[in-house]
């Protein structure tokens, strides 16, 4: 009898691939130094997806890549720029700030340039939390 395959990797919410999607479509059309910014914040949302409970075979599922692939792309959780995240996701800058100000982001910092941060792992958590149809979360 042949072994019963594994059953496959539960989906992940739509706003957390949508976004995840986004990033990796814009690390392929980024060139130059751009590609290098677009290269570390895929690695850094892999990570924080990772943090924040997915598993590689998830997110290979979600971005057509292996699971062993979506290991070597994993960087830590790390802390992401709003306008980053912005730009990637099509959240406007003012949304991330709600969540901030209603408790869906509690890790906040602002960088060397004063720019706002989040940490990747919480900005998954909260798009984990938002209806597919909704990203206000209303």
């Amino acid at each position: 009898m042949p072994p019963i395959p594994p059953p496959p990797p539960p989906r992940l919410a739509g706003p957390v691939a949508a976004l995840l999607r986004a990033a990796q479509d814009a690390e392929r059309q980024a060139s130059g130094p751009d590609r290098r910014a677009a290269f570390r914040l895929t690695r850094v949302l892999l990570g924080g997806a990772r943090a924040a409970g997915h598993n590689a075979a998830q997110l290979a599922a979600c971005l057509g890549l292996t699971a062993n692939a979506v290991r070597d792309r994993c960087g830590s959780d790390g802390w992401v720029r709003v306008t980053q995240l912005s730009a990637v996701s099509g959240v406007p800058e003012p949304q991330w700030a709600q969540w901030h100000e209603a408790g869906q982001l509690t890790q906040h910092c602002r960088d060397d340039a004063g720019q706002d941060c989040y940490l990747a792992s919480e900005v998954i958590g909260a798009l984990s939390r938002q209806t597919a149809g909704s990203a206000d979360g209303a």
